[in-house]
């Protein structure tokens, strides 16, 4: 059984399997209450061996007479026979010889020639009334049985002597027993509930934990961004420049830190940054991204590359008249489609003017050319790009820049499609720098996020040794 797969199944599914549970203990508690209840009471008899009779049977000079041990055995089968129930019928129990049979047994205690005779009923007046006249009613059974075989006095088995009988009726019932029947129907819901998460964990094939993106998607884990939570103050999107010391805003600036020493050895100065399917939170990230390496000291231009869904515009309150598609349409100076944002050392690239195919263009020498007229204004550029799962745009600008930061939601896209879109980015060329796990939960990230000094303006990027 795969362990961090249980562990997981038993944070996310803990309060299905507690209910689960409750359920089942209250179901039997329920159903014990109202199922009927069953009294136990006992009675032991003696045994007396006639004369003669050996303790065991490893003799032959006494084979007319049956051993002690086979005596007591014998007594033991008959006292839950057909006529020993029939006296206890014609005595005045209350009680049939067929249901009679099911309300008495009796075993030899070990070693002694002792017999337990239990007895079970629904009433404890008739429980203790079985009980203290079985005992009479064997003997009778015993006598009549030797007075119609003719045995004669010395020939016959000496009756039980009843021993140990109960005095009242028992106060409380045997069965059922409430507390054990809800500790093993809670118990037995535990086990049937965890096997049931784990099953649904099984099914449930997405990334869930820091420890799925590296082992099972094989990438570097960049960063990892938190759900948002109520006190989160600000649109999310752009949250690194208006609350700056937002627990979210820190972990933005560990993916920055990260990135940076993903190659060292390796200039980065155009990046992409997308996601398998939509949703996953690809454009909040290369927002905050943006802003977080701006606040750092270096020149960014964020550059809108998702023609069929642009978003920048809106987020920045910029003006989307023109933009990237007019760089590479219309061969636009970089001073009327670069404009600047409120925040310092960030410059945005909207998505201009929509070309008819986005793809070619994309992946074309005059976006090439674009991209190397934007890496001279800047230390870095930041290309926001549709999902790879629905459009190629993606995989071909990665082709073209020096690094791709996949995005990947918890619980989001399904691990085999973001296996193929790194096969994809890959197939390109593409050199992914790693990946960024977004809206994760608390309790199951293990990376650790240190509030000290910002990094000054020297950390530039793109001088990388």
């Amino acid at each position: 059984m795969d362990i961090a797969v249980l562990s997981r199944a038993l944070r996310r599914w803990k309060y299905l399997i507690v209910l689960i549970a409750l359920i089942a203990g209250a179901t039997s508690a329920i159903a014990s209450m109202e199922s009927p209840k069953t009294y136990l009471t006992a009675a032991v008899a003696l045994v007396t061996p006639k004369p003669g009779i050996l303790p065991s049977s490893g003799t032959t000079d006494f084979t007319q007479v049956p051993s002690l041990d086979s005596l007591v055995e014998t007594y033991v089968g008959l006292v839950n026979t057909t006529p020993v129930r029939q006296r206890l019928v014609s005595g005045g129990i209350p009680r049939t010889a067929y249901e009679l049979q099911f309300n008495i047994s009796a075993v030899r205690v070990p070693n002694t020639t002792l017999i337990d005779i239990t007895v079970t009923d629904r009433d404890p007046t008739v429980a203790v009334a079985i009980a203290r006249n079985v005992v009479p009613a064997f003997n009778a059974a015993l006598d009549d049985l030797q007075s119609q075989v003719g045995a004669t006095t010395s020939s016959r088995l000496d009756a039980l002597v009843p021993w140990d009988l109960p005095s009242a009726p028992p106060a409380s019932p045997y069965s059922p027993d409430i507390s054990k029947n809800v500790l093993l129907a809670v118990v037995g819901a535990l086990v049937l509930a965890v096997a049931l998460a784990f099953f649904l964990e099984r099914l449930d094939n997405t990334v869930k934990s820091e420890a799925d993106v590296r082992t099972r998607l094989g990438l570097t884990l960049l960063g990892t961004i938190l759900n948002r939570t109520p006190n989160t103050q600000g649109p999310v999107e752009t949250l690194a420049a208006t609350n700056a010391h937002d627990a979210l805003a820190e972990q933005y600036r560990a993916l920055r830190t990260n990135l940076l020493y993903s190659r060292v050895s390796h200039a980065l100065e155009t990046l992409i940054v997308t996601s398998t399917i939509p949703g996953e939170g690809k454009t909040t990230t290369a927002c905050n991204l943006a802003v977080v390496m701006a606040q750092a000291g270096n020149k960014v231009i964020l550059v809108d590359a998702d023609f069929r869904r642009p978003a920048l515009h809106r987020l920045f309150g910029n003006r989307d008249n023109v933009g990237l598609g007019n760089l590479i349409l219309e061969d636009r100076p970089e001073s009327e489609c670069v404009q600047p944002t409120a925040i310092a050392n960030l410059s945005l690239v909207c998505a201009g003017q929509p070309p008819p195919n986005p793809s070619e263009l994309l992946g074309s020498a005059r976006m090439t050319k674009v991209l190397q007229r934007l890496a001279v204004l800047a230390d870095i550029v930041i290309l926001d790009t549709p999902p790879l799962s629905a459009v190629t745009d993606a995989a071909v600008l990665g082709a073209l820049v020096q690094g791709a930061v996949l995005v990947v939601e918890r619980g989001g896209a399904r691990i085999p499609d973001i296996m193929k879109s790194i096969e994809t980015l890959q197939a390109v060329g593409s050199d992914i720098r790693g990946a960024v796990l977004n809206r994760a939960r608390a309790n199951e990230v293990t990376t650790y996020y240190y509030y000290g000094t910002e990094p000054g303006p020297s950390t530039v990027i793109g001088q990388a040794s």
